[in-house]
């Protein structure tokens, strides 16, 4: 088997660059369908991150990072708004990358894991302000924090079991 250094895992560079590839192009499919279809722009942004899990789960961190940042750049040259994209730029993109890399370590993954999503919310609520005013909400920026990380609890939760599952399902499919 050969090693290739910028994948650091078996499998030939050639078929690596075609997976990612591959992966790059239905991402970008479903961050364009997230774009166009509003009431599950999310959920097709989830399935995005998905796709973008496909070469990290296959051994190449490389490969996740560079799809991910393609599928983004994409996204943004399709769709003329940027506010659309933003959500699958800022978080789920970057925490399909993180869930992969974060998996076995166990001791760092919840606080790196919680810094990461306070930051996601804190440039969200600050690129928000620019366009809508909070000013008459009641609830405290802190409160929101708080009740965000018990949300990525849950979302951590059911990502890494489709995780689980995406694993199983690639080993039958690529070899």
């Amino acid at each position: 088997m050969q090693y290739v250094w910028w994948v650091l895992a078996p499998m030939k560079n050639s078929k690596m660059i075609a997976l990612t590839s591959l992966s790059t192009a239905i991402a970008a499919v479903f961050v364009s369908l997230g774009n166009t279809v509003p009431l599950v722009d999310y959920s097709l942004f989830l399935i995005a991150s998905f796709a973008v899990m496909i070469p990290i789960l296959k051994g190449s961190y490389l490969g996740g990072i560079l799809a991910s940042i393609a599928s983004s750049i994409v996204g943004l040259m399709i769709m003329p708004n940027f506010i659309t994209v933003l959500p699958y730029i800022v978080f789920f993109a970057p925490y399909a990358v993180l869930l992969c890399f974060l998996e076995d370590k166990k001791f760092i993954e919840i606080p790196i894991k919680s810094i990461f999503f306070i930051v996601v919310e804190i440039v969200m609520w600050k690129f928000a302000n620019f366009f809508v005013s909070f000013e008459n909400m009641n609830l405290p920026i802190w409160a929101l924090m708080i009740l965000g990380i018990g949300v990525l609890f849950v979302f951590d939760f059911l990502m890494k079991r489709i995780r689980i599952n995406m694993i199983y399902v690639l080993k039958r499919i690529i070899k």
